[in-house]
């Protein structure tokens, strides 16, 4: 799996986990995957197929099919990121 398939894999599990209304500690203890490797996979690092397996099925889905969804999803959006210099107050930051 390449770099890009990975950040896409990652941005699909987060996306279906925040769809529940899951933390990531609630999506670990319904797939038996550790916390720091859920936080890894989210991030793009990669994840092994044991724990993609578990963490589909809490989503009850086929580790394949998740697959399938982040390589038709292709690469996750950037990050928005703000300069500090730009931030006048909250509320400019919900604009």
């Amino acid at each position: 799996m390449n770099l890009e398939q990975k950040k896409a894999l990652g941005y699909l599990i987060q996306r279906y986990r925040r769809r529940k209304n899951w933390t990531q500690e609630d999506l670990e203890s319904k797939s038996g995957v550790n916390l720091r490797t859920i936080q890894r996979a989210e991030r793009g690092d990669g994840i092994n197929s044991n724990n993609l397996a578990g963490i589909a099925e809490a989503f009850d889905m086929d580790a394949s099919e998740l697959i399938t969804q982040a390589e038709k999803a292709g690469s996750p959006p950037p990050a928005k990121r703000i300069s500090l210099k730009e931030v006048k107050s909250a509320q400019s930051l919900l604009g």
